[in-house]
């Protein structure tokens, strides 16, 4: 053979590569169907029921009778009086009140939706406005996050719009065929979806809502029972 250079197997291949490099495969990015971003209070807990839970809290710490300042029906005036039948300062019932952890749990009715919507491959999220750790307390003691594909964002309410401007910013990112925001206050969880050309879905007023609810809504889809979404979903 000469002088000729033997060139074994690995040295050809390495060879090979040099000349041709190998074609870089990237995985396709899955596309969901839906991605449903849910309001939180009035939505998926009635904001009433959380503080009647709160308020009850704050009886039981500070050794209040039950159902003195659940019957108030005014926060200034549970506040008020939780302060003169403790002695301590209005600002303390207020902090407990936001800070604590009250006994709530997710309706059964609610679990059971959103469990059928993940299984149904829709992408959830949740995006809610108030003071992040009453917020997130709220999550935690429902259990919500086992639910999510997103972690939820928590608007300031004090920011411009409140929740508006967020939801472009919350999905950023997510390949979905159909955005869907499910909420229950026309000022708020509605006018941004709607100019970014999602679908909108509230949730009626049943008569404990702390927003109201105009008869000039301007939204896609009224229900009266989050249970009815799924079935909304599939005829869409």
């Amino acid at each position: 053979m000469g002088n000729q250079e033997l060139c074994l197997p690995s040295q050809r291949l390495v060879a090979d590569r040099r000349r041709h490099p190998p074609r870089r495969i990237c995985p396709q990015r899955a596309v969901l169907r839906f991605f449903i971003v849910f309001d939180l209070d009035d939505t998926l807990f009635p904001e009433a029921d959380f503080v009647i839970a709160a308020l009850s809290e704050l009886e039981r710490n500070f050794n209040i009778a039950p159902g003195t300042l659940t019957s108030t029906g005014d926060f200034p005036a549970a506040f008020d009086l939780a302060a003169k039948l403790t002695g301590r300062p209005v600002g303390e019932m207020v902090d407990f009140y936001r800070n604590c952890r009250p006994a709530i749990e997710l309706p059964e009715a609610t679990a059971k939706t959103l469990a059928e919507l993940r299984d149904m491959g829709c992408g959830i999220g949740l995006l809610t406005e108030g003071r992040p750790t009453t917020q997130n307390n709220k999550i935690d003691r429902l259990g919500l996050r086992r639910y999510l594909t997103r972690e939820p964002l928590i608007a300031s309410p004090r920011s411009a719009g409140g929740t508006g401007k967020q939801f472009a910013v919350y999905t950023g990112g997510i390949d979905a065929d159909l955005f869907v925001s499910v909420g229950d206050n026309p000022a708020k969880d509605f006018a941004e979806p709607r100019s970014l050309g999602w679908l909108t879905v509230m949730l009626r007023d049943k008569g404990r809502n702390i927003h109201p609810q105009p008869a000039s809504a301007d939204v896609n889809i009224v229900i009266d029972s989050l249970a009815e979404l799924p079935d909304v979903l599939k005829n869409v």
